[in-house]
């Protein structure tokens, strides 16, 4: 785990060295999402949080190695891709992907737009899922073992996250 965290921080060093600004400070035009990105999701933090703010739903980030993690990949295939979690989402939460390949081409503007999301929520390791909830969107971190994760259980988790503000 902790070489997962030392080489994740290595690649973030080498491929964005400058001082990345909060998410906050900055709205960076992203571009439409790619067909990688799983159908219902968004990837601009901006319009996710007005999103959020106009619907008083909790955002729900997905930090994943789409083309590269085991367990993101193990995630994705038993629950993120699953219609009954596309359907609850849709319904519950503003669901952000936040994607760092590493064989599939990502433009700057996203990757930049990543890794400022990674560095404000201290992200070390894939998958992880992080609730924000209005009114503050104060993050809470979902626990989840993404070989043991199901439809049932995240949805169990995301509901007990979502009542605590």
């Amino acid at each position: 785990m902790k070489f997962t965290s030392v080489v994740l921080i290595a690649l973030f060093a080498t491929a964005f060295p400058a001082q990345l600004p909060a998410a906050e400070e900055t709205t960076p035009t992203i571009p439409a999402p790619s067909d990688a990105v799983p159908a219902g999701w968004g990837t601009d933090y901006a319009k996710a949080r007005q999103t959020a703010k106009e619907k008083n739903l909790p955002i729900l980030i997905f930090f994943t190695g789409s083309d590269w993690c085991p367990p993101c990949k193990m995630l994705d295939k038993n629950v993120v891709s699953k219609k009954e979690f596309t359907e609850y989402l849709a319904k519950n939460v503003i669901p952000l992907y936040a994607d760092y390949p590493r064989q599939r081409e990502q433009s700057d503007a996203q990757k930049r737009h990543n890794a400022m999301l990674a560095s404000q929520f201290k992200i070390e390791a894939f998958p992880t899922m992080v609730l924000l909830n209005p009114p503050n969107f104060r993050p809470v971190r979902l626990n989840f073992n993404a070989g043991n994760a199901t439809v049932k259980t995240m949805i169990k988790e995301i509901d007990a996250k979502k009542k605590t503000k």
